[in-house]
């Protein structure tokens, strides 16, 4: 027995035609779809998650506030031996954003994500009290990493800034 699996009928030049338009669009509509991807990835590749904590840092009574338990080791480092967390601030930052934050009394700080690579983002910070700048460094965070700013005196203690960049 002979089997052919080819169809016994031809198509017309206008059928061929509609098909092939058919894929055309099909793969216009891919090809739209993978760019709006690409574009969407892109600005979700520049963003990061930023997040400040206001820890008040006093000598007494020993403690740490369970959230900041992560922390321990290295806020140990500093004298003080009672850690609360007062606050968390939390932003999401592209490349070249800044964002401004209220701190206790009539301090801000101010946050600049200056660059954002595989392994670490470098940060910008400024900390003001009315217009005079305290404080302007800048550092660089392994990537879903955190550093600790030691900041203004507040109420027989000090005010101490886990600030931590997700991505």
């Amino acid at each position: 027995y002979a089997f052919d699996s080819a169809p016994d009928t031809e198509m017309s030049e206008s059928e061929e035609l509609l098909a092939h338009g058919g894929r055309i669009a099909q793969n216009q509509r891919r090809r739209r779809h993978q760019q709006q991807n690409r574009a969407r990835n892109q600005n979700q590749g520049d963003a990061a998650r930023v997040q400040i904590m206001l820890v008040h840092a006093t000598n007494g009574l020993p403690g740490m506030d369970p959230e900041l338990s992560r922390f321990a080791p290295h806020l140990r480092h500093l004298s003080y031996d009672n850690f609360q967390l007062l606050t968390r601030r939390r932003a999401r930052m592209i490349v070249d954003g800044e964002r401004t934050f209220d701190l206790v009394g009539d301090r801000t700080i101010t946050v600049s994500l200056l660059t954002k690579g595989p392994e670490r983002a470098r940060l910008r910070v400024q900390m003001y009290r009315g217009s005079q700048r305290l404080i302007d460094t800048t550092v660089s965070v392994n990537r879903n990493g955190t550093f600790i700013v030691a900041g203004p005196r507040h109420n027989d203690g000090v005010i101490v800034m886990p600030i931590t960049v997700s991505y």
